[in-house]
């Protein structure tokens, strides 16, 4: 719901409120594009092209969601239709709709083609499995024999599982078929337009993730570090710096290495097969009516979903991102009407039709997160681990094997207590400072627009301090420092204490080229101001940093060539312009063309800049540079 609110409401308002007043409406969400910048087209591309993103930051983490939800909601109308109640149907069918009109318009060929070939699974499948037997009355004097018997009647022979198999094949490569006529016949005609360079877009970025790991091979480039560590391995032709490699199996090897996909390949693998034998090898079996607790689950159901609001609302309050109100007056109401009717349909679903559901749902969003990103997104992540969860649980011998009261009471404790000191420790280490950060920094935004100066500097000193690996609060204060330096005067003291957080920047940085390039725009912008020359080698150096660990780069490499042509380097300035218009032509992206690459004026122009930095595009700053031979080139 809140992604067709975003579809049919949100995005048109900011769309038309773009078109108004488009410099407006870019500097509200502090990005820095100029007019014909390539930043100022990613932007626009993205607005007017992308679909909704619901509380994710990227339409693809939205569409995982709904793939999850719509193969649900449609596993329930397979295996309980003729036991669903008319009012349950509707309300199933209605939620089923909406989900899949959301996935409609968040465009993603994968959850669209995960989905609907999880619905197609669903259907061969209910009708092959005994997913839904009729539940025996357990009593202490229940005959082994006529148990036995029950069991073996549910568990199917070899022809029948090979049959199965086939079946599943078959049906498996009829839906690809279906799927792919539906999608012809009344999908939008930019998904195969664009289909074929995505597939080679996504092989780019496959092959840049191997190399990582190769050179990697134990833990990969480590949590949160994939994106910088992309920017070394990136082959030339490729146009996008990523922020993951658009494959859960791949982001897992870069970011976990050889020893993290291990575990993820075993986990699934485990999943799996316990998956297999209870729903073919052991098959359903009876049990416990499960339609006598729901009356008891339901009051915890209702009780987690109102603290998570709750939590939802007040967390976003702290870090001073309180949810889209307008979108939750729909929400909220059609959230509580579809708990109200899905949930006993689902809580009456025996075991085995669960576990069927949970393997489909599971698989679909696998294949998704197959060939879109995602998979480290806690809200997308989380029903994998469900999922794997209750499909590696044990089996029920509750009936057959006498258990232990204490036993059972003390593990639950013991898994109570670790898990609450694993949740312990992530607030404390990652939470918490994220948070404290967060919510300093928009004491700080708020100091700002009521010119409360030394209110303002006491937020970011406790921004700062808050999370000591961040880099955001750091470069903001950079930021705001280096603005003083230019509004004011070239004293000692400014300048000392910018570049000590330009060095405590860098630190917390590791090897980003992308952060290195930004303190060498301060540089440049300084440099513009006052002309000292210290600043224009700062610059040079970054740049030089930035372009070892980003050589496939065209700005940095164009931004280089300007500097050493202002330092009287021609040779050099000549050789990095050619590298530049080379790495721009790659690819066949006019968003890497050098009349799309605004490049700082490395010249002293006084008062005028502290309006904001001199810029001009690289086509007309090495156009001299351009015109001259390359000497690499004629050696």
């Amino acid at each position: 719901v809140h992604g067709l609110h975003q579809q049919w409401i949100s995005l048109p308002a900011n769309r038309a409120e773009y078109t108004s007043n488009p410099d407006r409406l870019l500097r509200m969400a502090g990005i820095d594009a100029p007019p014909g910048s390539a930043e100022r087209m990613v932007f626009e591309n993205r607005l007017f092209d992308g679909g909704p993103t619901g509380t994710f930051a990227l339409a693809n983490s939205l569409a995982a969601v709904l793939v999850v939800g719509c193969v649900i909601g449609f596993g329930v109308l397979r295996t309980r239709w003729t036991k669903l109640s008319t009012s349950e149907r509707v309300a199933i069918g209605v939620a089923l709709l909406l989900g899949l009109g959301a996935l409609w318009a968040a465009r993603s060929r994968s959850a669209m083609a995960a989905c609907l070939l999880g619905c197609v699974v669903l259907t061969v499948a209910a009708a092959l499995l005994p997913s839904d037997p009729v539940e025996p009355n357990v009593s202490d004097d229940t005959d082994d024999s006529d148990e036995s018997a029950k069991i073996g009647r549910a568990t199917a022979d070899r022809r029948s599982k090979l049959r199965l198999l086939m079946t599943g094949m078959a049906g498996l490569f009829v839906s690809g078929l279906s799927v792919g006529a539906l999608i012809a016949a009344v999908g939008n005609q930019e998904w195969f337009s664009q289909a074929p360079a995505s597939i080679a877009f996504r092989f780019q970025y496959w092959r840049s993730t191997f190399k990582i790991a190769a050179d990697h091979p134990f833990f990969g480039s480590g949590p949160g570090n994939f994106q910088a560590m992309y920017e070394r391995y990136r082959e030339p032709s490729a146009n996008e710096q990523i922020a993951d490699p658009h494959n859960f199996l791949f982001e897992t090897l870069a970011s976990g290495g050889f020893v993290g996909l291990g575990l993820l390949l075993m986990l699934l693998v485990l999943s799996g097969y316990f998956a297999y034998q209870r729903m073919v090898v052991i098959g359903p079996t009876g049990g416990q009516p499960r339609h006598a607790t729901v009356n008891e689950t339901a009051k915890w159901v209702w009780l987690g979903s109102g603290l998570t609001l709750i939590m939802i609302w007040l967390i976003g309050a702290a870090a001073g991102r309180t949810p889209d109100i307008e979108a939750h007056l729909f929400v909220i109401p059609l959230a509580i009407a579809a708990a109200y009717f899905v949930w006993p349909a689902l809580a009456r679903c025996h075991s085995s039709a669960i576990d069927l559901i949970a393997t489909v749902a599971l698989g679909s969003l696998l294949l998704h997160l197959f060939a879109a990103g995602g998979w480290t997104v806690p809200g997308v992540a989380i029903f994998v681990w469900v999922f794997a969860a209750m499909l590696t649980r044990a089996n029920d011998t509750s009936r057959s094997v006498p258990t232990s009261n204490s036993r059972n009471a003390r593990a639950n404790i013991a898994v109570v207590v670790a898990g609450v000191g694993l949740l312990g420790l992530l607030n404390w280490m990652s939470l918490r400072p994220v948070q404290a950060a967060e919510r300093e920094l928009n004491l700080v935004q708020v100091a700002q627009q009521q010119r409360r100066r030394s209110a303002m500097d006491q937020a970011m000193q406790r921004a700062v301090a808050a999370d000591s690996w961040a880099v955001d609060a750091v470069l903001l204060q950079s930021e705001m420092t280096h603005w003083e330096l230019i509004l004011t005067q070239d004293s000692t003291s400014i300048r000392q204490r910018w570049e000590s957080q330009i060095a405590e920047l860098l630190r917390r940085s590791g090897e980003d080229p992308a952060v290195y390039r930004l303190a060498a725009l301060q540089h440049l912008h300084v440099y513009q101001r006052w002309g000292n020359p210290a600043d224009l080698s700062a610059a040079s150096d970054l740049l030089t940093q930035a372009g070892t660990w980003s050589p496939s780069n065209q700005w940095i490499a164009a931004q280089r060539s300007a500097i050493a042509a202002a330092r009287g380097d021609g040779e050099q300035a000549r050789k990095l312009a050619h590298t530049a218009a080379h790495l721009a032509q790659l690819g066949g992206n006019i968003e890497r063309s050098l009349t799309r690459q605004m490049l700082y004026r490395v010249q002293m122009t006084g008062p005028v800049v502290e309006k904001g930095p001199s810029t001009a595009a690289a086509s007309d700053l090495l156009a001299n540079q351009l015109d001259s031979p390359d000497v690499t080139t004629q050696n």
